[in-house]
């Protein structure tokens, strides 16, 4: 009897403490990213789909903003094809071409870090216009502080980037047992938020009509493919952080708020460019790795021959149909 009792105990104790070592310590938690759920092709929302926000299965905030607010589930919807459509295009001619594993989102790599500012800016974006055409709620127009100008006053419906900043930074906010890890991806979320901002651009008109002693102005964002570029090349220019004490440092931190921050080097990832199309021979040089690459001859139609009309100036072509050589990846 005295040995049972004790091989009870001794199997509790041992449950007990699996179980406590499992929930407490960090190498055994399986956390998932969000930018890894938000890069996925899967669970767009169509005509049939019942959970406009089952994908977010897992992240409890997220979801609940999701399902509570009205709109929000469409905004996610437009920022996710915005940010997959951008890095795609982006990075088709580079060795990484936007495809990830799951393995990516383990270490901060450079690229986890452009996928972080990259779908911070979609949502931003796709939140702000959604605030201006009344698409979401309890966001409107922006409201800006009044001119110094005698000659311009602020008007018409302006982007909201403010209150679209403050609902993306909460919503894409990492939490993660890996700290270095953690603040790489919240300050590339400040560097999509500044790309957002510093893409505004006034637009102005006369009310007055040609008089225009006064200009009604409001700010709108530029196109989404604007901020993508000027986000690819902060992902060429990123810095490698190698201290966690330079990430704790404010000052430090603000020297580098345009600059993209990575941990860990990533692979060259030549393993997933056999196949690939490359622009020329010179680029083909460096997609293909060392595998080199093959010619393909190819028929394109082309329009040719202008032809200028006078009396209505009108310029009409022909089609010609060239050869042109094409170049894949060995």
């Amino acid at each position: 009897m005295i040995k049972i009792l004790l091989f009870v105990l001794v199997f509790n104790y041992t449950v007990s403490d699996t179980i406590t070592n499992r929930t407490i310590t960090p190498k055994h938690v399986k956390k998932r990213i969000l930018i890894s759920t938000l890069f996925s092709k899967k669970f767009f929302i169509t005509e049939k789909t019942t959970d406009a926000c089952r994908w977010l299965k897992g992240f409890k905030y997220q979801r609940e903003q999701c399902q509570k607010r009205k709109g929000l589930a469409e905004v996610l919807n437009n920022a996710r094809k915005y940010a997959i459509a951008e890095c795609e295009d982006q990075f088709r001619y580079y060795r990484w071409n936007c495809s990830y594993t799951k393995d990516m989102f383990k270490k901060a790599y450079r690229e986890t870090a452009f996928m972080q500012s990259l779908a911070t800016a979609a949502i931003m974006f796709s939140t702000a216009k959604a605030c201006t055409d009344g698409k979401l709620q309890n966001c409107h127009c922006a409201e800006e502080t009044p001119s110094k100008r005698p000659d311009m006053k602020w008007g018409g419906c302006g982007d909201n980037t403010k209150k679209a900043a403050h609902i993306t930074r909460r919503f894409m906010r990492v939490h993660h047992p890996s700290e270095k890890f953690r603040d790489v991806l919240n300050h590339s979320i400040e560097v999509g938020v500044k790309a957002v901002t510093e893409n505004e651009k006034v637009h102005c008109y006369c009310p007055g009509g040609t008089t225009c002693a006064i200009k009604l102005c409001w700010k709108r964002i530029q196109p989404f493919v604007n901020i993508a570029q000027k986000l690819q090349y902060r992902y060429h220019s990123a810095i490698q952080v190698n201290s966690k004490n330079l990430l704790n440092k404010s000052s430090w931190r603000k020297q580098h708020a345009d600059s993209l921050l990575y941990a860990s080097n990533s692979t060259d990832f030549c393993g997933m460019t056999a196949g690939r199309r490359c622009i020329n021979k010179d680029n083909c040089a460096t997609l293909c790795c060392t595998r080199g690459y093959y010619e393909q001859k190819v028929v394109v139609p082309r329009r040719c021959h202008p032809k200028y009309h006078d009396c209505c100036y009108k310029v009409t072509y022909d089609i010609c149909q060239n050869e042109e050589y094409i170049y894949y990846c060995k």
